[in-house]
């Protein structure tokens, strides 16, 4: 896919869920409509809203992430960022109902993802 210049792509926003810890059996859930994660040229944000919390946002430079993972759960898809930000939990996945959107976008503006073969994930 050919990777569209800067100034020719919109910001890519998406309502999801998020699971966020130390790990996938040590984090916790938000579920959607509680998570938004904008996309730009240079940037991934998630904000994370509680019924009763202040929003929690996580910002992801590019220069932040080393890779961006495909996630496959039982109703929906998502992806994983591995990324290098110490503040953050070091486990995040956003879950969507349009995977196929969201990886368009992140390949457009030439974000590092990377899709796995079933036979991949299971090593």
């Amino acid at each position: 896919m050919q990777v569209v210049p800067n100034d020719m792509i919109d910001a890519f926003t998406q309502v999801g869920g998020i699971r966020c810890g130390s790990s996938y059996w040590n984090a916790t859930n938000s579920s959607w409509p509680f998570v938004k994660l904008c996309l730009s040229q240079d940037m991934i944000e998630i904000t994370i809203r509680g019924l009763v919390s202040s929003p929690t946002v996580l910002q992801f430079a590019r220069s932040d992430i080393r890779g961006i993972r495909e996630r496959k759960g039982l109703f929906s898809a998502g992806i994983q960022i591995e990324h290098k930000r110490c503040e953050y939990a070091p486990f995040v996945i956003f879950w969507t109902f349009d995977y196929s959107g969201l990886r368009n976008a992140l390949k457009q503006r030439g974000f590092p993802l990377i899709e796995e073969s079933y036979t991949e994930r299971l090593n």
